[in-house]
């Protein structure tokens, strides 16, 4: 990875995309881009852990973005378990409570079919390439 991140091209990024195959099956690695602060991440996982299934959950790794934060599962989704955990990350934004996800990624993902961060710092429009949470 370190090597895929030297060999970009100035102005080039890295994206990590959820679609992997298996044989002839396709499947998605969990992602959730956030709508908030490392300040705000207990309140954020507490939420995730109510409305996400166990295997799902504990599976998830957290990473600041520079502006965001995002998290990456290690557990396959089928596309119908997919679409599943992208509407319940709808559903983390409580009213009257602070924002968790991103709502508009969630959006333009299920529009896309498939989910996608970024992870890398090449073009001067981030802040710094993505470092995991502790």
């Amino acid at each position: 990875m370190t090597d895929k991140l030297k060999s970009l091209a100035v102005g080039e990024e890295l994206a990590f995309h959820s679609v992997y195959k298996k044989g002839q099956r396709k499947y998605h690695l969990p992602m959730i881009d956030f709508d908030c602060s490392v300040q705000d991440l207990k309140y954020a996982k507490a939420t995730l852990y109510k409305i996400l299934p166990n295997h799902i959950y504990s599976g998830l790794v957290f990473y600041e973005s520079g502006r965001s934060l995002h998290a990456y599962g290690s557990t396959g989704l089928n596309n119908k378990q997919w679409i599943d955990f992208m509407g319940r990350l709808l559903l983390a934004n409580l009213p009257n409570e602070p924002s968790i996800v991103d709502t508009r990624w969630v959006g333009h993902r299920l529009m896309g079919g498939f989910s996608s961060l970024r992870w890398s710092s090449n073009s001067g429009m981030y802040l710094k390439v993505p470092s995991r949470i502790i």
